[in-house]
């Protein structure tokens, strides 16, 4: 038995067990001297290891510890200088936190807590007194209470704790209290004495060490392969373990069956070896294991490679493991799991979300065209049947207005439509010129008066009288100011108010322009420039359109450089849309040139006496040219078919020929070709004319290539049309052309 105690004394003596081994300890004492030996070779071992040490001690003990640390420990006073080292004493610790008789545990952690949070990442070592010197006052119960505060605050920090007792204090029928205080403790090492008691208080508390130690181990071999099953056996989870430097130092069955490696083949190899090549240049990984080791975990969801090469969606768990006894990071667990599958439904959720989107929004754009189609269209056939019978001439005149009206919206819907396109395609261009800012808004201005008029809407403009010039497209320009005017005056109700205002800020052209109209909910603002978005696009709305006009003007003002925003109060409180332009280059106001030329007076030109042949499949489309060109004294032939257009050349030798493109058998393009390939006699060098519904530019370049003289789109403006029969009859490349038009 004797020997068994011994053994256990040497144990204790050993500072590196005393260190590494211990957690909360107590020893039991006779002789002073033996206790200053342990207590010292405990501080000792803690100082060379570079820990941080507190004694809670008598004063007298104090003295005593600190005699025998100047004999063996040389860096004793730089320990106690630098705050390695401390003392406190151990009454006087004890009443900054008894209550009534019994230590309070919130006093209790706002005393110890700051000494074991002292030195930040390193594991406090700590000796006390308290807890013998209660017993001796004859409150072993606040004692017990004292232990088992040390044990909960154990939970939340990590420090070792050495306590002792004199043996006296167990003398007489103390057993249970003995017991209680060793079940209190993690390990208890008592010493040789000369009583009986003594030694069979040794011999229990010995004995009970032992059970506890082998119970543990039992435990924790238990535990081990029960956690070694459970790992082994979860193949959905890869799980394995890194040493401190990245390093695969274990591996499971579902490690190999996500990631393909063998144990074997992978031990030993870097964690990097799973990750893509351009993941590992951006030294990601390191950061991780860096994260890792400093907060105890790291989280995320990435690529990684298999054994084969292929790739997977991962989802992975870095977790550090740390030591018990000294809190030295001895790895890092990982744990990945293969979300491929997931991650491809959840792509394919959201692949099906933005199409049911696109088809919402395709089928309400396809409502709303219909509409905007049909309801010109309803007027222009409703008046035309009206005027096949009509002869008053007010409702004749009232008609035609009507019909020519809605045409003309007809025409700014596939205009919208054919810009929008160009945009999507990334095919619009600005032709680029020195334009006036303020002549080009005055001009969009009193475009939309008339509808401004009939809703009694005041339009006020605030901008300079002189010039303000601007490098940029002045078709595109007015486009923009026309959008913005004529939007606020469609949201704008009876009797409210427009304001336009034009102004320069330095190298910023600021076109605003604000109504009192229905404003823009908070939730749609941010789309308000999209195309085809509405924030009304039901059946019960109360203005047209496509919801294009806003997203060309911003597409616009970008092509020029500029900038475009929106603000709106809310419903109800009126829109303000801005546009500014920088100024890229400046000239004087004065250089803004004049439109060359004088345009004619509508219906002035005239015709007699030019020769026009046209060639179009469409019965309606030839007859309405034909009543164009001869009201103005031309002379016209109509062909329905390319054949007929050639044989149409020979014989009736056309100043000019004005020619469909889309034609059924032989189109346009091919039936110019073979006109060209005539001689100049025959009428090979006939100036000829593509229309065209087919209006982007790509178009016009194939009808120049295929040898037109000039393109014009459908619906063509016919006093551009007329203009330009009139000019090539002048210009013409046949024989006869000069003799006949003076």
């Amino acid at each position: 038995m004797s020997s068994t105690i011994a053994e256990i004394g040497r144990e204790f003596r050993n500072p590196r067990v005393a260190h590494e081994a211990q957690n909360h300890s107590v020893f039991f004492y006779e002789d002073e001297a033996l206790l200053s030996e342990s207590v010292s070779n405990f501080i000792g071992a803690g100082l060379s290891a570079g820990d941080p040490i507190h004694v809670v001690a008598t004063p007298e003990h104090r003295r005593i510890i600190r005699e025998r640390l100047e004999s063996s420990t040389p860096d004793l006073q730089s320990a106690l200088q630098s705050g390695l080292l401390t003392m406190a004493d151990a009454r006087e610790t004890l009443s900054l936190f008894m209550v009534n008789g019994m230590p309070d545990a919130a006093r209790f952690a706002a005393v110890v807590e700051p000494i074991l949070r002292a030195r930040p990442g390193a594991r406090m070592h700590v000796y006390g007194e308290m807890v013998d010197l209660l017993c001796r006052d004859g409150r072993p119960e606040a004692a017990i209470q004292l232990e088992k505060l040390w044990n909960e605050l154990a939970v939340r920090h990590s420090f070792s704790l050495f306590c002792a007792y004199v043996m006296d204090t167990f003398s007489g029928a103390k057993s249970s209290l003995y017991e209680s205080v060793c079940e209190a403790h993690t390990h208890a090492h008592p010493v040789r004495g000369e009583s009986e008691t003594h030694m069979r208080l040794r011999t229990i508390a010995g004995l009970r060490q032992r059970a506890r130690v082998l119970e543990a181990e039992v435990e924790r071999s238990k535990h081990s392969d029960v956690f070694r099953l459970l790992v082994e056996s979860l193949t959905d989870y890869a799980i394995f373990m890194l040493d401190p430097t990245g390093i695969v130092s274990s591996w499971n069955g579902g490690a190999e069956r996500i990631k393909g490696y063998a144990a074997h083949e992978i031990i030993g190899q870097h964690v990097s070896t799973f990750y893509p090549p351009e993941t590992r240049e951006t030294g990601k990984i390191e950061k991780a294991l860096e994260i890792a080791r400093r907060e105890g975990r790291f989280e995320e969801e990435g690529w990684r490679i298999r054994k084969d090469g292929s790739r997977f969606w991962a989802s992975v768990i870095l977790s550090a493991l740390r030591s018990q006894s000294n809190g030295e990071l001895v790895g890092v667990a990982m744990v990945t799991r293969d979300l491929t599958e997931r991650r491809n439904a959840e792509q394919e959720r959201i692949r099906l979300a933005q199409v049911e989107e696109s088809m919402r929004v395709k089928d309400a754009f396809l409502a709303t065209i219909s509409h905007e189609l049909r309801t010109p269209l309803n007027a222009i056939h409703g008046w035309s049947c009206i005027l096949q019978e009509e002869r008053n001439g007010s409702v004749l005149s009232k008609g035609l207005e009507t019909i020519r009206r809605n045409a003309e919206a007809q025409i700014k819907l596939v205009d919208d439509l054919l810009d929008m396109s160009r945009i999507i395609a990334g095919k619009m261009r600005i032709e680029a010129k020195v334009a006036d800012m303020v002549a080009i808004v005055r001009d969009a201005l009193e475009g939309v008066r008339p509808g401004a008029h009939a809703k009694n809407i005041e339009l006020v403009l605030d901008c300079p009288e002189h010039p303000m010039a601007l490098v940029g497209d002045p078709v595109r320009l007015q486009q923009v100011a026309w959008n913005f005017i004529s939007n606020a005056v469609k949201f704008t109700g009876q009797g409210g108010t427009v304001s336009i205002r034009l102004r320069r800020e330095g190298a910023i052209i600021e076109l605003t322009v604000s109504d009192t109209g229905r404003g823009v909910e908070p939730e749609f603002l941010p789309y308000i420039f999209e195309p085809f978005r509405q924030a009304d696009s039901s059946a019960t709305r109360r203005v047209g359109g496509l919801g294009l006009g806003l997203a060309i003007a911003k597409q616009i003002v970008e092509l020029h450089g500029g900038q475009v925003a929106a603000t709106s109060a809310g419903a109800g409180q009126g829109t303000t849309f801005t546009a500014m332009f920088p100024v890229r280059a400046v000239v004087p106001m004065g250089a803004i040139p004049a439109v060359p030329g004088e345009a004619s007076p509508q219906g002035s030109l005239r015709l007699d006496g030019v020769r026009v042949l046209v060639v179009d499949d469409e019965p309606d489309a030839r007859e309405l040219l034909r009543a164009l060109l001869q009201k103005r004294g031309a002379v016209v032939r109509l062909a329905g078919s390319a054949p007929e257009g050639r044989h149409a050349v020979e014989w009736f030798r056309p100043h000019v020929i004005v020619s469909d493109v889309g034609m059924p058998d032989e189109d346009g393009y091919q039936f110019l070709r073979s006109i060209r390939a005539m001689s100049r006699e025959m009428g090979g060098g006939t100036p000829a004319i593509a229309l065209s519904a087919y209006a982007y530019p790509e178009d016009r370049r194939r009808a120049l290539l295929a040898g037109y003289t000039n393109h014009l789109a459908k619906p063509v403006d016919h006093e551009e049309l007329l203009d330009t029969v009139h000019n090539l009859a002048n210009v013409g490349a046949t024989p006869w052309a000069r003799t006949l038009v003076r």
